[in-house]
């Protein structure tokens, strides 16, 4: 294994896999906190919408670079985090972290369209009704809704209001304030060639970001 400056990039070759995987995270809020709704809105648009959206879209489909690439948001009681996953042939991984990075920039810095919006908030709204289909799907969803204390049987009727009251410009805001090019860790694993340089993460994002102002 080697680590990156200040250890926020690893790479582990394991030369058996036909397939280089590639993760990125970031630290976010709390299940409770009230910025966790931009964060739930934001990470639909980038990386689960549809086919994933937007990593999905323009990583995957239009430059042809990753098997699959999407993101995830997990919320606990202190703290949590949103992680962008890709899976890539190994000659493709610096252009494929490179196009997340642009994903990752153009969230922080490009005013999501009022369609694109909508759509997350459809989405995001009729997810929370499709949670409720099953026993076992409501079992989770009543536990987590008194393991955070999220309201109660007010829950339901509170979670859409948020979402429907999140803008543009508050998951801009909190994308730009917590997916700061100097939070954000990365591990590559998979048949890596013995010295192979990987972009740095950081100064990778402060050059795109640059680039896209």
């Amino acid at each position: 294994m080697m680590f990156g400056r200040a250890e926020k990039t690893a790479t582990i070759s394991m030369s058996y896999k036909s397939q280089a995987d590639i993760a990125m995270g970031f630290r976010t809020v709390s299940r409770k906190s009230s910025e966790f709704y931009p964060f739930a809105l934001g990470n639909l648009i980038l990386g689960q919408i549809g086919l994933y959206g937007r990593l999905g879209k323009n990583v995957r489909e239009e430059k042809v670079l990753a098997y699959y690439s999407f993101s995830s948001l997990v919320a606990k009681t202190h703290a949590g985090h949103i992680a962008l996953y890709s899976g890539v042939n190994p000659k493709n991984v610096q252009a494929a972290i490179e196009g997340i990075s642009d994903e990752i920039v153009r969230i922080q810095g490009e005013p999501i369209g009022e369609e694109e919006l909508a759509n997350g908030k459809r989405n995001a709204i009729g997810s929370l009704s499709i949670s409720l289909d099953t026993s076992f799907e409501r079992v989770g969803t009543i536990h987590e809704m008194e393991y955070y204390s999220l309201g109660g049987s007010r829950y339901f009727e509170e979670y859409e209001e948020k979402i429907d009251g999140v803008t543009a410009e508050d998951i801009r805001g909190e994308f730009s304030k917590y997916a700061d090019a100097s939070r954000i860790f990365m591990a590559v694993v998979g048949p890596l060639k013995e010295g192979e340089q990987l972009p740095q993460l950081e100064n990778l994002l402060r050059s795109r970001k640059r680039n896209a102002a």
